[in-house]
């Protein structure tokens, strides 16, 4: 399979990869899209070390701006709260440390149990994997050695602007081929190889939902139109793909800080209430799935005594789900 993957490993001009055009939706046939988050990382496997939680990169950035004397009213803060009370308020100067915290830069190990899951993962048949994952454990499971410099190969955009910060987070995406057809990978919270991207706290959060819902004002509009008239639509950010497709969540709860997100289901359920959220997430917050109904989430329950049954199961219920 790895001699596969690199046979597709095609160098397409850097000018080509502007402009890019991304497979067409129409009523009838919607996008299959992944989203995911660092559940896998975070499960308990009985054979690799598991990776840093939040609160524990909380902790290190606690440490490192000598401020451990506040953990404990710091703990009580919200999630995107926690880091600016953390760093100090100096989050922007922290990003390059948060960074190196939660993206060791190995490849995952296809052989362990982890690298198993991701795997799967990678190779489940969706259109577009949407992760708000900083790391490229996925696409390191179809490229091996998925480095920095390697990536640009199969970095592409859907516009002439390629460096804003608007651009880098809605419209820029990594094209894979795979004995499937293409895989979009969209890292809608930026990246570990670029940490000014990376989406935190609740000034980037505030930003980034003023994107989502600029886009948004005159595109589901377009989108609508379209689809009443019997045409198809061409997507131009992550956001169009996650609006109009069947989105299946796995490793990621939905935290109330993930505004962007929240917004999105929220606008999916009143505007495109035929498309639909399942969510898969051992640990989920029973007060969140009050939220679900009126999101157009329905919760998936897999049970499961172990983190790796859970997924495994997971996986396969995707799977079945995607295939029938």
């Amino acid at each position: 399979m790895k001699e596969q993957m690199q046979n597709h490993s095609v160098r397409v001009p850097a000018a080509d990869r502007l402009n890019a055009a991304l497979p067409p939706i129409t009523s009838e046939e919607r996008p299959a899209v992944l989203l995911i988050g660092n559940g896998i990382n975070r499960a308990e496997l009985h054979e690799d070390v598991i990776g840093l939680s939040w609160d524990e990169v909380i902790e290190k950035l606690e440490e490192l701006n000598g401020v451990t004397d506040r953990h404990g009213l710091i703990s009580k803060l919200p999630s995107s709260m926690k880091v600016i009370a953390a760093a100090g308020g100096r989050v922007r100067e922290c990003l390059s440390y948060i960074a190196d915290l939660t993206d060791s830069g190995d490849d995952p190990d296809p052989d362990s149990a982890r690298g198993a899951l991701w795997q799967r993962a990678a190779r489940l048949p969706v259109t577009h994997v949407i992760t708000t994952n900083y790391g490229f454990e996925l696409e390191n499971m179809l490229v091996p050695g998925f480095t920095m410099r390697r990536s640009q190969n199969y970095l592409y955009h859907t516009g002439t602007d390629k460096d804003s910060l608007r651009a880098v987070l809605l419209n820029r995406f990594y094209k894979i081929p795979t004995e499937q057809g293409d895989r979009h990978f969209w890292h809608i919270h930026g990246s570990a190889y670029k940490p000014n991207s990376i989406v935190i706290d609740q000034y980037e959060y505030g930003k980034l939902v003023s994107y989502v819902v600029g886009s948004m004002q005159q595109t589901v509009g377009r989108i609508l139109s379209a689809f009443k008239r019997g045409d198809a639509y061409i997507p131009k950010s992550w956001t169009d793909c996650f609006l109009t497709g069947d989105v299946y969540v796995l490793g990621f709860g939905m935290d109330p800080s993930e505004l962007d997100l929240w917004w999105l289901a929220r606008c999916k359920a009143r505007k495109f209430p035929e498309t639909k959220i399942y969510l898969f997430d051992k640990y989920v917050h029973e007060e969140r799935k009050l939220m679900f109904p009126a999101c157009g989430i329905e919760y998936v329950d897999v049970p499961a005594e172990t983190d790796e049954e859970f997924y495994t199961k997971a996986l396969d219920k995707i799977e079945s789900m995607l295939n029938r």
